[in-house]
């Protein structure tokens, strides 16, 4: 069962229609630019309490690290794996390696993902759930931060005649920035990128910003 009307349902029930426990991928609302956690929490413990009949629970919306302990400690008997989408990655380009990180303490629940046969084709990488958490953390900060870094680039390029588009490709085949780089003279970190900013700067008491600021 998929819970959940935004686009993480969505691609979820395209790429793998039913499933044989509960996959829990509700989007985050976000008022005045700050993501609405509390209310997140709350959307998914209710989920989990009126869905008995499900043993096990798979989280793909966009949780603060530490989610998973919570639910663990409100639900012991139910077993939780935290699996950050990578939607996006798959549908802009299907020759990309299919991957999921998969953050659980239950063997039980390795199992279940690797028996049902969904994620056959798909590389799979068995972590903790903090691990998971933080990894979809980083990986939409990372993100941010290289479209604003490509927007100041081609800005700061173009004072001295250097073609924003061919600094762009090139440094894109660099191997140590890639191909698949969100590096692009006129790109803008979308919203769901944007608040990720402000989950790290509040989970690092203003530490993280000032970073990403000296960049």
């Amino acid at each position: 069962m998929i819970t959940g009307d935004g686009t993480t349902a969505k691609f979820t029930r395209q790429f793998y229609g039913d499933v044989p426990w509960l996959w829990i991928c509700d989007d985050i609302e976000t008022v005045d630019g700050v993501p609405q956690h509390d209310d997140l929490f709350g959307t998914i413990v209710r989920m989990v309490d009126e869905n008995p009949d499900f043993s096990d629970v798979v989280v793909s919306s966009q949780v603060q690290i530490g989610t998973t302990v919570r639910l663990e400690a409100l639900f012991p008997e139910r077993r939780f794996a935290y699996m950050p989408e990578n939607y996006r990655v798959i549908a802009s380009n299907p020759q990309r390696p299919k991957y999921w990180v998969i953050g659980t303490r239950s063997d039980d629940m390795v199992g279940v993902l690797d028996e049902s046969r969904i994620l056959d084709d798909h590389m799979l990488y068995f972590v903790t759930p903090e691990d998971a958490e933080m990894v979809k953390h980083a990986t939409n900060v990372w993100l941010a931060m290289s479209i604003q870094f490509g927007k100041d680039i081609a800005a700061l390029g173009a004072k001295f005649g250097a073609d924003p588009q061919v600094v762009a490709e090139t440094l894109k085949a660099d191997p140590r920035i890639g191909i698949g780089a969100y590096i692009a003279p006129h790109g803008e970190p979308s919203p769901h990128l944007k608040r990720e900013v402000w989950n790290l700067q509040r989970l690092g008491g203003g530490k993280i910003i000032d970073v990403l600021e000296a960049q």
